[in-house]
C-alpha cells in the first residue's frame, strides 16, 4: 500500500507559521482521523483506492493483537478506479511508500465488514 497525493482541490487549506497558506489537510467531510489517500498496488496496476484512518478503539479492521502495530490500520476502500473512488477530475500528483504500514501482513489488508 502506498500513500498518494491528489490534486490540491482534494485538501483543505491551513495557515503556515509564516502566515502563508497551503492545501494539505485531509477534508473534514471524510470524518475524524483521516490521514491519507492510499492505493493498493501501483499506478500501472492499481488494485483499489481508499482512505487511511488513524486507529480507533474497537475498529473492526484493526487486525489481531499478534500483529505488529504498523499493520493495524482502519482503511476505507472506495473502489478500483480513481474517479470511482474520489470523483471526476481527480489526478495523482505523487505516490510514496507508507513506511509506518510497510508491506501487507499475511492474508493481505483487511476487508470492509458487512
Amino acid at each position: 500500500m502506498k500513500a498518494i497525493r491528489l490534486n490540491a482541490d482534494n485538501y483543505e487549506v491551513r495557515t503556515t507559521l509564516g502566515g502563508g497558506t497551503v492545501r494539505d489537510l485531509m477534508p473534514e467531510i471524510l470524518g475524524e482521523g483521516a490521514v491519507a489517500y492510499v492505493i493498493e498496488g501501483n499506478l500501472e496496476e492499481p488494485k483499489r483506492y481508499g482512505i487511511l484512518y488513524q486507529l480507533k478503539e474497537g475498529c473492526p479492521n484493526c487486525g489481531d493483537d499478534t500483529l505488529p502495530n504498523r499493520w493495524k490500520a482502519d482503511i476505507a476502500w472506495l473502489g478500483t478506479s480513481l474517479s470511482g473512488a474520489f470523483g471526476d477530475g481527480v489526478s495523482i500528483i505523487d505516490i510514496e511508500d507508507t513506511p509506518s504500514l510497510g508491506s501487507p501482513p499475511p492474508g493481505g489488508w483487511w476487508e470492509e465488514e458487512g
